[in-house]
């Protein structure tokens, strides 16, 4: 039986967190970039598959906080119906190779096709959130927590450009292009490029599109490429806000003088306003003096 907060079980879901982020970042490139997975891509993504299923038995045997006594259940029954309320079938789809059995009854000549099913090993992206989610562990494996929260929301933004990326350069493919004459791939002699130098430029133009410093040296060349620029521009509108409060939110917590003042500043100016007071503060008070008295 495992402690939530053991060192063990510690290792081995920070272990499998770093697998989960192999998979989610290699399944897109692969999809998007049109490549073929080799022996060692599906070798480590069977590997994966194991490990996941291993993960579920770890799981029924992991104690739990249970709400109402706010203590740890290590009874195996219980332990179990917690478990199969949600996450026991997360973790069943995060773990089933959709893109295999399928792919198996699919003629192997449409790779198009089974490049679409492999959208669903996606999945494990959930299990990245109930691994990181306990915050009490992340505490106590990082000093600053705030600071964590930064570095990851910095991921976040990579992970979401690497995606964009991805897609960007997939729907410049035969099998998505449609009527199209002319893609950015083409446009910009791209098409007799290397793998990795698509891959590169299309991650450069999603990340200048998404701080909408736009260089003009990469743009869409037809209709879907330039809804795409419309969604990507949107899209870093949010993630660079996001950004931008989460890096106040630090500042704050690292100065508490300076919040304090600040919410000091906050009280004053509601009890101002309570009062009636005016913005010039002239003619606020005027004492009455009596003489002769």
């Amino acid at each position: 039986m495992f402690s939530p907060n053991s060192n063990y079980k510690i290792v081995w879901d920070l272990t499998l967190a770093a697998l989960v982020i192999y998979s989610i970042v290699v399944i897109p490139y692969n999809i998007g970039m049109a490549v073929n997975p080799g022996v060692v891509s599906q070798a480590v993504d069977w590997l994966i598959t194991v490990l996941f299923g291993v993960d579920i038995l770890v799981n029924f045997n992991t104690a739990y906080v249970d709400e109402a006594t706010e203590k740890l259940e290590f009874n195996r029954t219980l332990i179990a119906i917690n478990y199969s309320k949600f996450w026991l079938w997360v973790d069943i789809l995060a773990t089933i190779p959709f893109d295999s059995i399928i792919g198996a009854f699919v003629d192997a000549s449409n790779f198009s096709t089974i490049r679409v099913i492999r959208v669903l090993r996606l999945v494990r992206l959930v299990k990245i959130y109930r691994i990181f989610a306990e915050d009490e562990r992340m505490e106590n494996i990082f000093a600053n927590p705030a600071l964590f929260s930064l570095v990851v929301l910095i991921l976040q933004i990579f992970y979401v450009a690497h995606i964009f990326a991805c897609f960007f350069h997939y729907i410049t493919l035969d099998t998505a292009v449609g009527n199209f004459t002319t893609t950015w791939v083409k446009k910009f002699e791209f098409d007799d490029k290397p793998v990795n130098e698509r891959y590169v430029a299309s991650l450069y133009y999603v990340i200048i599109t998404m701080t909408t410093v736009g260089y003009g040296d990469i743009y869409g060349t037809n209709q879907l490429e330039r809804f795409f620029a419309i969604l990507t521009m949107l899209t870093g509108g949010v993630v660079f806000g996001a950004l931008v409060g989460r890096v106040t939110s630090l500042i704050d917590k690292r100065n508490p003088q300076a919040k304090a003042f600040k919410e000091r500043m906050d009280e004053f100016k509601c009890f101002l306003t309570e009062c009636h007071i005016p913005k010039d503060g002239i003619g606020i008070y005027k004492p009455t003096v009596s003489i002769g008295r």
